[in-house]
């Protein structure tokens, strides 16, 4: 009797265990639905400002070669204080000019099998310009003072952050129109953005190359242009 009893329970226990799990799975899988109905629209926007560059960065220079390694050192030396006088005689301070390359080693070449044995010896400058107008003459001043290697001509804004944030707004603005358009075709009102994130790559100081005009000139013609500064996010809005 007493066996017949603890089956009965034991059955009953597993009766209502059952009856547990199953409410519990409705449950979940009610949770399940009302998460699937939640409505996501994912748009990217774009943003760019085209600025006007105001800071310029030059990179001029003098190699020398001679048998005797000081001896090429010294010309370079020359030249380059040489040059240096020239620049800071046109107003460019001594923090806006550093020495970004110094080299010397020793190389070889062939003439009618005949080796040949020399040291090369270089310095590069580079003079950050703070008014644009002046970089063509200033290429003429370095190489009135002895330069015979001019390196990269690059333009840049200085106040980067200014213009990428203004780029940054015209982009969230882009993805909420591009987002409003679709809600519109769904048929459904969005809420605000639930996440945002912002793309770009830019890093450090955008730079654009400078191209030489052939045009006759007082100076140098170097045609300064403009730079583009772009910002892209993504935007997620939920309705």
């Amino acid at each position: 009797m007493i066996k017949k009893m603890m089956s009965v329970a034991v059955a009953v226990i597993m009766l209502t265990g059952l009856m547990g799990s199953s409410s519990f799975a409705e449950s979940a899988a009610t949770t399940t639905v009302a998460a699937a109905n939640d409505g996501v629209i994912v748009v990217n926007g774009s943003g760019t400002i085209v600025a006007k560059p105001d800071i310029a960065y030059i990179q001029v220079g003098y190699e020398a070669r001679n048998k005797e390694a000081l001896a090429a050192q010294n010309e370079v030396k020359a030249k380059i204080s040489a040059i240096m006088k020239l620049i800071k005689a046109q107003g460019i301070k001594d923090a806006d000019i550093k020495t970004v390359n110094v080299s010397l080693y020793r190389t070889a070449d062939y003439v009618k099998e005949v080796k040949n044995e020399y040291y090369v010896a270089t310095n590069t400058i580079e003079i950050t310009v703070r008014n644009t107008d002046q970089v063509g003459q200033l290429i003429d001043e370095a190489v009135k003072g002895g330069s015979n290697q001019l390196g990269s001509v690059r333009f840049a804004v200085e106040n980067q952050e200014k213009y990428q944030l203004e780029a940054l707004k015209l982009a969230v603005k882009s993805a909420g129109n591009k987002a409003k358009a679709i809600a519109e075709v769904l048929e459904v009102k969005i809420n605000k953005p639930s996440k945002v994130t912002e793309n770009s790559s830019n890093g450090g100081i955008i730079y654009r190359e400078a191209s030489m005009m052939a045009k006759a000139a007082d100076s140098t013609p170097v045609e300064v242009g403009t730079i583009n500064i772009a910002v892209d996010v993504s935007v997620e809005y939920k309705y």
